[in-house]
């Protein structure tokens, strides 16, 4: 059954690469909010890092009350505050986010590529004789193409041609010269050596 949802696997894959891109984005964001108002951090940084809903995790519950009050939030003071390198612990948890979601979209990926095709290549529902039947039609597409092509070389050679010129015209794609719709030139015959060397034509009647 698993192999009857490779497309929604695949859309998965997709939100988790999409999910992956905004959590880099936000990252690199508040590090610039970070560096360019003078070491305050964002509400998101404090939100992330601090404000979890689990009690006194990841810090203690009564300096999580004593931040949410707090309408700003510069680095040195609640680094001093909360006895933790707030910036180093948003990024190490930003960082594990982000690794966490490249791998589970690029498994993703992986099992929606083997649902759709197969480890071998050829799917879950793949058909021998469906593929018997793309191969003949693919071996008459090529027969039908080299035909036309030899039939274009011929015309080409047809318009506005002399006595002479075609005289001295060779096969264009092998085999013996041929008049157009006269078969194979008079005098002409299919050459192949046996080891006999045939001088009929200097011989004397």
């Amino acid at each position: 059954m698993a192999n009857k949802y490779a497309g929604e696997t695949y859309n998965f894959a997709c939100w988790l690469a999409a999910l992956m891109a905004v959590y880099t984005f936000v990252l690199i964001v508040d590090g610039l909010y970070f560096f360019t108002c003078d070491g305050l951090y964002s509400y998101n940084v404090i939100a992330e890092a601090i404000m979890w809903p689990i009690h006194n995790v990841p810090v203690n519950s009564g300096m999580k009350f004593e931040v949410g009050r707090m309408k700003a939030y510069p680095g040195h003071y609640i680094n001093e505050l909360l006895v933790l390198k707030v910036q180093y612990w948003y990024l190490f948890l930003m960082l594990l986010k982000i690794a966490f979601l490249c791998h589970a979209s690029w498994t993703a990926f992986l099992l929606a590529d083997r649902f759709h095709y197969g480890i071998a290549g050829m799917g879950a529902n793949f058909s021998i004789e469906g593929w018997r039947k793309r191969l003949l039609m693919r071996d008459e597409v090529e027969q039908v193409a080299s035909s036309t092509l030899d039939m274009a070389l011929m015309t080409a050679m047809d318009v506005d041609w002399d006595k002479d010129e075609f005289q001295l015209r060779r096969p264009l794609r092998g085999g013996m010269a041929r008049q157009w719709y006269r078969g194979v030139l008079s005098g002409q015959t299919a050459k192949a050596y046996d080891g006999f060397r045939d001088d009929r034509q200097n011989v004397l009647l």
